[in-house]
């Protein structure tokens, strides 16, 4: 039995990770206070008068303020993880694009840029580079790297997911209907309002809240509707030393609707309709009005099924990652899925 063949992966909050991350800032804070202790002490040095009780003159020592210096910039590196990163809530950290480049050039009308390097990915995770249409060029197909360094970085980094709430909605509450604080996020408010792209995919794979990718599922849209569009962000980042330029994007995310709160799981990446794709890619409309395209796909229109954890690693790649080990999550009657994606989107030479 086997009822899908093209996936994204969806890299999901994971408890156990979580709490490792958790400590791992408790840890960093604990070494900093005790090393600000430490320093102190060794800044402190006794002096005995004679006669009358022991006083204390400061001191400097330079090992101690070393020691001081790091401990700073340690703590400053996990205030960076956070606030930047984002990393308490990863999400859509993988996905696949199976699709040929013609198939996508019919499907959003674009064209493929010159000598464009495509090759269909099972397990597309950031650091790899997969097909995007920006705002710049919205009718070129290119290749971007999954993973967006902001153009102000020192070094490279891999933003993959963008809350489209920002700091807002913490608890994550699929009811939530206030501000899409993205829009204020160091690393993304220049992107929303002026570089927004469409990330080509065929569907998604998500875990669970609790298991993450050790229980993950396929997500996919109904009715063969692949392939479709997230909404992305993508920046232009220029290496100091060497000259390079490197283009990178991002996933926006949202709360999870129904079908994914099944799973359980409490995000989603935001999927476009397809007759809002080119409202994404005009930098020239209204940024209130783009942003209230980032709102959950219709539950009604999507459906899932489990995998095997393998999808886990991404080194991992080929088809057999995506080989059903269960039920769907809602029933359907229609059982040519497979079928239709190996005649028309898993490399079939054969042109439509």
């Amino acid at each position: 039995m086997q009822f899908f063949s093209t996936s994204i992966s969806c890299q999901t909050r994971q408890s156990a990770g979580n709490q490792t991350f958790k400590l791992l800032i408790s840890s960093s804070r604990f070494l900093f206070s005790s090393s600000l202790n430490l320093t102190f002490c060794s800044l402190w040095q006794p002096e005995t008068r004679t006669p009358g009780p022991e006083t204390f003159t400061l001191r400097p020592s330079r090992p101690a303020l070393r020691l001081l210096l790091y401990s700073f910039a340690l703590l400053l590196d996990f205030i960076y993880l956070v606030v930047l990163t984002q990393h308490d809530d990863p999400m859509c950290g993988r996905y696949i694009e199976v699709q040929k480049v013609e198939t996508i050039e019919k499907r959003f009308n674009v064209e493929a840029s010159e000598g464009l390097d495509y090759q269909p990915g099972y397990n597309i995770s950031p650091g790899q580079k997969a097909p995007v249409i920006t705002s710049e060029k919205p009718d070129e197909l290119q290749m971007y790297r999954f993973g967006l360094t902001p153009f102000w970085s020192k070094k490279p980094m891999y933003l993959f997911n963008a809350r489209a709430e920002g700091d807002k909605n913490k608890e994550n509450d699929p009811a939530y209907t206030g501000a899409k604080d993205i829009i204020r996020k160091p690393a993304f408010r220049k992107p929303i309002r002026s570089r927004r792209c469409l990330v080509i995919a065929d569907a998604f794979i998500e875990g669970t809240t609790e298991e993450g990718l050790n229980k993950p599922f396929v997500i996919y849209l109904k009715n063969r509707k692949r392939p479709f569009a997230f909404a992305g962000i993508w920046d232009r980042w220029e290496n100091k030393e060497d000259g390079s330029v490197l283009d990178t994007f991002a996933i926006i995310t949202t709360v999870a609707n129904e079908l994914i709160r099944k799973l359980p799981h409490h995000r989603c990446p935001v999927i476009l309709p397809e007759e809002e794709e080119r409202r994404w890619l005009n930098i020239d409309a209204p940024v209130n009005e783009v942003i209230d395209l980032l709102r959950p796909y219709p539950a009604a229109e999507m459906n899932a099924y489990p995998i095997s954890k393998k999808i886990k690693n991404p080194k991992e790649e080929g088809r057999e990652l995506l080989e059903p080990i269960g039920q769907r999550i809602e029933p359907e009657q229609d059982f040519q899925i497979r079928k239709d994606l190996n005649l028309r989107g898993m490399g079939n030479p054969r042109k439509k």
